[in-house]
């Protein structure tokens, strides 16, 4: 260490004295806990790449031996932090992936809003100055190179896997002594290297996409059971058409809950308001440790859990089909299972595609067994064919997907994404996955995420594009597919300040058209595509309400602004001309915020604006915001209901529940108007485990293991209480 100091002090006689190494260990010793915890979640270490000029030798040698050793201490107090969440798979949590919300100081609050508007028109004027968006590096050149690599690939050996993860383990270990070795340049390089090295990626072309509809559900979602003397609502979803699963479900006849308690699901028979009787239930198998969600079709009851396989020592996902035909005796056709704990499902073209998570515990790896490194479906390794390694990852995490017909007796595909996905959107056709990419180079999250397509058809899934955007996703609200092209808006980091952007990809993940540079200073907390407009919410201490007019793809047009105080964490279409926003009435942190609900009109896409707002200052948490399958939207009726949970210190003999079921009722002229609240016990937990469901003209509240609670529609007068 002496040495480099040495060689820093007589190369470079001009550097500051705050910079020294001394100084720099100083303030690091210095550090509360609070700082530690944010430089090790990567929230507040600046990112810099100062332009070196062939002339300036000493600014070039400045670089090459300032940086090892300024970067020695910070990184040591970094990485040394980070290390084991790293080594067994962490940062899968997107939170903690997301960039710093606050940046440098924005400048005068009025100057800020022109700046933001003046900044975006210039931007999406001068693209030569965007960051470039590209595809991957390995994927480039030939693609049918690359595909004739993947038809020759053994698909029994996994040893450029285990290298991989060995070099990735062996940097992982460089960061965490970086504080008392200094690491050679040259192998900083090595990992991002061996990933180029070892990506696999197809060559078919996309296929061609249908239109993506409105983001919410209609009365008919495909695949799903349908009753055709009666009407009913069904489980809330991002995608129409592209079913999710949930603790309830109905076919207009019957009502399917799974109680979490008891480990089983009930089967209800409704009619009238009434539970007229429990047809039969159906005990998870002793597989499954644990219940997450249901399916429902016209033939069968799919339930997806978890458990964990004692003998490969690793979390599995288990799938349990039931014939239900005969309601009063259903039957087990079959169980499937596949490695990871499980993140999320989808159900469309007659198929279930299941999502998990598989972590590589790099203290477990042999090469004689790659079971520890390498995920199975169904016991049998997934082909090294079908499975994809990306790199500038810091995840030694499988994302696993699989396909499945319930009729059929196995899986029809599976595919695994060694990369990980912080972000996953599912449209009518395709997958996508997104991640913030690491950069190896400077030993830190990136500032760009890397997205990868996959088309899905019948069962069958085929990787399709690969691209990159600057900065991070919300959620998947922050993109949307239509015609084959996506549309999405994206939180960055340019200079060290913070902006927002909105990109138009072609099929390829190409840029086609961006707005950039929006709102400084604020990062995206909820969108909503509907058809060719785009509705974004930004958020630092108001809620400006952006609407972008995306009918021209080359030159898309923000066309409304609209601020207000809080900010709308959640936004869906509320009948024709109208958007509702649930979120948090705060100017800073959500932590104890009241709940507040708006909505907007939005007829005009020029003149966009707040028709109505209620604060509910008792109420502290809203299933909304937490689970969109919990949502209940009627605009046809002026219905909207969900789950909630108070501020404890509403708590009285006159409020004795925790948690509630609301109903709102909105029209112009009565604004927001309570018309059904239920509640659901001291315990606010509850909250979690209540969904609304329509059958006919009547309304259930159901607490899945507790009670179902029957109102008529038209007058919001209970019927009945049944208590299981």
């Amino acid at each position: 260490m002496k040495d480099m100091e040495n060689k820093i002090k007589n190369q470079t006689p001009d550097i500051p004295e705050s910079l020294s190494v001394d100084a720099m260990k100083e303030k690091l010793y210095a550090m509360s806990e609070e700082e530690k915890i944010k430089r090790a979640a990567g929230e507040d270490v600046p990112v810099f790449e100062p332009e070196a000029k062939a002339s300036d030798h000493k600014v070039v040698s400045f670089k090459r031996y300032l940086y090892p050793a300024v970067g020695a201490a910070a990184l040591f107090l970094v990485f040394g932090i980070s290390l084991m969440a790293l080594r067994n798979g962490g940062m899968r949590n997107s939170s903690a992936t997301k960039m710093a919300d606050s940046a440098a100081p924005a400048a005068e609050e009025a100057m800020a809003e022109t700046d933001s508007m003046a900044g975006a028109e210039s931007a999406a004027e001068d693209a030569s100055k965007d960051f470039s968006l590209h595809a991957s590096s390995a994927a480039s050149g030939s693609m049918a190179s690359s595909a004739a690599a993947a038809e020759d690939t053994d698909d029994s050996s996994y040893d450029d896997i285990l290298a991989y993860l060995e070099k990735q383990e062996e940097q992982l270990e460089k960061m965490y002594r970086i504080g008392y070795d200094m690491v050679n340049e040259d192998d900083v390089l090595e990992m991002e290297e061996s990933a180029d090295d070892v990506a696999t990626f197809e060559s078919e072309a996309p296929a061609a996409a249908s239109d993506s509809a409105q983001m919410f559900a209609s009365p008919a979602i495909s695949g799903e059971a349908k009753s055709e003397d009666r009407d009913y609502s069904e489980t809330n979803v991002r995608t129409e058409g592209v079913m999710e699963g949930d603790i309830v479900k109905t076919d207009g006849k019957h009502l399917f809950v799974y109680d979490e308690s008891t480990e089983c699901i009930r089967i209800y028979l409704v009619g009238e308001g009434k539970i007229e009787k429990k047809v039969s239930q159906i005990r998870l198998d002793a597989s499954i440790d644990a219940g997450r969600e249901i399916y429902l079709t016209e033939d069968y009851l799919i339930i997806l859990g978890e458990s964990y396989d004692y003998d490969k020592d690793c979390e599995e996902t288990v799938i349990a089909v039931y014939d239900i035909r005969d309601l009063e005796n259903p039957s087990l056709k079959r169980i499937l299972r596949q490695d990871g704990t499980y993140h999320t499902s989808r159900f469309t073209d007659g198929c279930l595609y299941t999502f998990t998570d598989k972590t590589v515990y790099m203290d477990r790896m042999r090469k004689e067994d790659p079971r520890t490194f390498v995920p199975s479906v169904d016991d049998i390794l997934v082909p090294r064919s079908r499975i994809k390694l990306y790199p500038n990852v810091a995840l030694s995490c499988y994302t696993v997907i699989t396909a499945l017909k319930p009729e059929a007796d196995s899986f029809c595909d599976q595919q695994a994404i060694l990369g990980g996905s912080d972000l996953l959107y599912v449209s009518s056709d395709k997958i996508y996955l997104g991640d913030v990419e690491f950069d190896w180079e400077n030993w830190s999250r990136g500032e760009q995420s890397l997205l990868t397509s996959f088309t899905y058809n019948g069962g069958k899934i085929e990787e399709s594009a690969q691209g990159r955007i600057p900065g991070y996703l919300n959620d998947d609200y922050s993109l949307d597919e239509k015609n084959g092209h996506l549309r999405l808006v994206t939180t960055y980091q340019e200079n060290g300040y913070t902006y927002n952007a909105l990109y138009i990809l072609d099929e390829n993940l190409q840029r086609i058209s961006v707005i950039k540079r929006l709102a400084e200073g604020e990062t995206i907390k909820s969108a909503r595509f509907l058809g060719d407009m785009a509705y974004f919410v930004t958020f630092r201490n108001t809620d400006p309400l952006f609407a972008v007019d995306l009918s021209d793809e080359q030159d898309p047009k923000i066309t409304g602004f609209l601020k207000i105080p809080g900010f709308s964490a959640y936004l869906h279409p509320f009948g024709e001309g109208k958007l509702l926003g649930i979120g948090y009435d705060t100017e800073g942190s959500t932590w104890n915020a009241a709940i507040k609900v708006t909505i907007f009109d939005i007829s005009d896409p020029e003149h966009i604006r707040e028709l109505d707002t209620k604060v509910f200052e008792e109420i502290r948490r809203a299933s909304v915001l937490e689970n969109r399958n919990a949502f209940y939207c009627d605009p046809e009726r002026g219905l909207f209901g969900f789950s909630c949970a108070l501020d404890p210190s509403y708590t009285s003999d006159f409020i004795p529940d925790q948690a509630y079921y609301v109903m709102f009722y909105y029209d112009i002229y009565e604004s927001f108007d309570e018309r059904l609240v239920e509640g659901l016990g001291e315990d606010s937990n509850n909250m979690n485990i209540t969904r609304g469901v329509r059958i006919g003209d009547y309304f259930y509240v159901v607490v899945a293991g507790q009670k179902i609670v029957s109102y008529n529609m038209e007058y919001m007068e209970k019927v009945e209480e049944y208590k299981e």
